[in-house]
Order: structure tokens, then C-alpha cells, then sequence
């Protein structure tokens, strides 16, 4: 195979791959509305906070989903105390249902951080958690931020704000291709036209 075909296959397969990645790879974000219930004397939270997030998806959710459960690429949730990560979620859960146009509809969020400790029952142990759901299948919407705390005593105390029959609302974008995959793929393609005037 010349040099100026094992270019020219690169180049084919780099743009195939740059194509793909500008259509295949998604980022939904979720702004919920302010809590209207903050719990203990608002310790951790008050009414200014809310359940914001992200989730980026390999593509777009399809259509007419009932109950679909999905695994993110990523995700970043905060409550306004709490941030919950791929990294550090020990629990997770993300159910979709959407529309005939791919449109969220209706949802089933969970997340808690350090949950393993809390099932253990030991003293001086807890979690940290943030979820959202909306839809006719659930009795209300409902988004919440909740830290749970159990003291040397085995006493449980939850902390939380939270918001009811108010469903936030979602936004999708695709993921920016990174300026230095197109930077190579203009080089590639300028190799192919240098190894085309040599050969001339």
C-alpha cells in the first residue's frame, strides 16, 4: 500500500470517527426548582438552594421510552450541600421515559454517596443523597437533597430540603468536538496534498 493510500485511510477513518463523535455523544441537564421544605432549622440547606445536574450520554435517549434504566458516561448532581459524581456515587440510578420526539417526560433519579457505610448500621456513620422524579406514575415530583447522620447513640437525624409538585426542567446538547481532533485532521489532510506534489 503507497504512503498516499495509508493517509488517505487514516484520514477516512479519523473523520468517520470526529463525525461520529459530534452526533453520538450527549449532555442532558436537569435545573430543578428552589426547595420549599428545608427540615432541622435548615442546618445544611435552605430555600435558596435546589437539585441541579448533568448527564452525558454515548446518544441521545430514544423515543417513546417507558421506564428505560440507562448508564451515564458521566454525571455531576448538587443539592446545594451534596455534589454526587460517577466517582463517588454508591448508589445510582437514572430511569427515563420519554416521547415520540425523544423528549424527557417523565424521570427516576437517585443517588447516595458513602451508602455501604450506612447499611452497616455502625455508629457515627451515614449518607448523603440527591434525588428527582417526575411523572404520573409517581404519587407527587419531588426533588431532594438529604444528609443522614446516626451518632454513637444509633440515634438516625436526617437533614434535607426539598421541593414537591414542582418538576424542574431539561435541556440536551451535543459534546463540542475538542478543537485539537479537527487541528489533526487538517494536518492529516494537508499531508495527503504534500504527498500529492512530490508524486507530481
Amino acid at each position: 500500500m503507497s504512503f498516499k493510500s495509508i493517509i488517505g485511510v487514516t484520514c477516512a477513518c479519523l473523520l468517520l470517527i470526529t463525525f461520529k463523535q459530534s452526533v453520538a455523544s450527549v449532555v442532558y441537564t436537569y435545573t430543578g426548582n428552589l426547595f420549599d421544605t428545608v427540615d432541622n432549622s435548615g442546618a445544611f440547606y435552605d430555600t435558596t438552594m435546589s437539585v441541579t445536574g448533568t448527564v452525558q450520554l454515548a446518544s441521545e435517549l430514544g423515543t417513546n421510552l417507558n421506564g428505560q434504566s440507562v448508564s451515564p458516561l458521566s454525571f455531576s448532581f448538587k443539592d446545594g450541600v451534596n455534589t454526587a459524581t460517577h466517582a463517588n456515587a454508591a448508589t445510582q440510578t437514572f430511569i427515563f421515559w420519554t416521547d415520540g420526539a425523544g423528549l424527557i417526560t417523565a424521570w427516576d433519579i437517585l443517588l447516595k454517596t458513602d451508602d455501604t457505610v450506612w447499611q452497616t448500621g455502625e455508629p457515627n456513620s451515614g449518607y448523603a443523597g440527591i434525588a428527582t422524579r417526575s411523572g404520573a406514575m409517581f404519587v407527587n415530583d419531588t426533588d431532594q437533597g438529604i444528609i443522614a447522620m446516626r451518632d454513637s447513640s444509633g440515634f438516625n437525624t436526617n437533614y434535607f430540603g426539598a421541593v414537591s409538585d414542582a418538576a424542574g426542567t431539561w435541556e440536551v446538547s451535543a459534546v463540542p468536538i475538542p478543537p485539537a481532533v479537527w487541528l489533526f485532521g487538517s494536518g492529516l489532510i494537508g499531508l495527503i496534498g504534500v504527498a500529492r506534489r512530490k508524486k507530481a
